[in-house]
Formats: structure tokens, sequence, C-alpha cells
């Protein structure tokens, strides 16, 4: 990693980490292993799991969805892009689209309160400090496909009877979702 590079997203270039790593690396590691290990949603990074899985899944449910020919209800498959996007997003220019769009006001309400409701706070030597609150951007998880899953609005799809069901696939720069249509 260059260490004059653009800094990342905390500000902080790669020097700042070589230079000081006896003094922040213990820290970065316990944070990014506590993210694997308990709150990350997108499975290519988790032990013992390869990021080249999503990319299997997501192949063998896009093929089974081009190739079905059996059954009454229809499925469909959305691919997001928000790598380009994920900083430069305006909230208000995606409320604005999505009602556009003919979204319905209850669905754009709750894209928009997933999207708001973010902070973040800072681990400084153990201890947490500040709370910022973004102003824009993407925020990456599932929160809301979760609950929409459990609450039974949303159903993913199910390349078999027997296999589970699927209704989002998480990768660094975009997410696949597959729903029922109806």
């Amino acid at each position: 990693m260059g260490s004059d590079r653009s800094p990342g997203f905390d500000g902080m270039s790669a020097m700042f980490y070589q230079h000081n790593w006896h003094i922040v690396g213990s820290l970065v590691t316990t944070v990014v292993l506590h993210v694997l290990n308990e709150g990350e949603t997108q499975s290519a990074f988790l032990p013992s799991r390869l990021i080249t899985e999503n990319v299997l899944v997501a192949f063998e449910l896009v093929h089974n969805l081009k190739h079905r020919k059996r059954g009454s209800k229809g499925y469909a498959a959305l691919k997001l892009d928000t790598s380009k996007a994920f900083d430069r997003v305006e909230w208000s220019f995606i409320a604005a689209v999505m009602g556009k769009m003919g979204f319905n006001i209850r669905w754009i309400s709750l894209i928009m309160k997933c999207l708001t409701t973010t902070t973040f706070s800072f681990l400084i030597n153990g201890t947490v400090s500040g709370n910022v609150t973004p102003q824009r951007g993407l925020r990456h998880g599932d929160p809301l496909l979760q609950f929409e899953e459990r609450i039974g609005r949303l159903k993913g799809y199910a390349i078999s009877r027997r296999a589970p069901s699927m209704s989002h696939l998480f990768f660094t720069d975009g997410s696949l979702l597959f729903c029922q249509a109806d």
C-alpha cells in the first residue's frame, strides 16, 4: 500500500498506519475482527468463506431464473451498483427520484429512514468518542431487508423446494436482490 496515497474513509493515509502500527495495530485488528465476526453482512469477508462463494451463488440463482420453466409465481433479480455512488449520493435526490418513479410514500420513507438513521463514532484508545451523522452516502448492510423478510413482505428466490430462499447477496461495490414479483 503506497504510504502517500489518498486517505481512507477515516481521513488517515497508509503512512499513518505504517508509522504508528505499534500504537494502533492491536486496536485496528480488534475492530476489524469484531466487524467480520459479529456485524458483517457481506459473506465474502467471513472466516472460512471465499469471496468467490457469493459470485457462484449469484451465478446459479440468475442462471436458474433465466431457465425457469415451471411454476406460476414470477420472480425478479435486481442488481444495484453502489461503487460510484457510495459517497456522492445526496439523500434528497434519492427521495425525489423514487417519488418521480412512482414509488409508494411508505417505501420511500423506509428507504430514507435506513439511510438517515446511521451515525458513526470513533474508538480511540479504547474510549468511544464523537458522534458523526453523515449527510450523504449509502449505508451497506441489510437491516431493512431482514425486517421485510421477517414480517413476510419480502420473499426471496429458491432454486428448488428444499433449497434455502435467497433475497440478497452483498458485494463490496453493489448488491443483488432476488424477490417474488407480486
